[in-house]
């Protein structure tokens, strides 16, 4: 699940930030627990990191629930 990755993220958030994310990105693939994770999380962090980079900002609860 995605809550492996997101240790990284400072909780408790009421939304979450590109720089947040890509951090997590990051530490996850240095620490490898990316490679764990199912296929269907990495395509929700990567649609969740593209919308980021492009202006947008996470504020729905259940998406950052998802992503915990």
């Amino acid at each position: 699940m995605v809550r492996k990755v997101s240790r990284c993220i400072e909780m408790p958030a009421t939304s979450l930030t590109f720089d947040q994310l890509l951090q997590c990105y990051r530490t996850s693939v240095r620490t490898r627990t990316w490679r764990k994770l199912h296929y269907l999380d990495k395509a929700l962090f990567r649609a969740s990191l593209d919308y980021l980079k492009r202006g947008g900002r996470i504020l729905n609860e259940s998406l950052l629930a998802k992503l915990e």
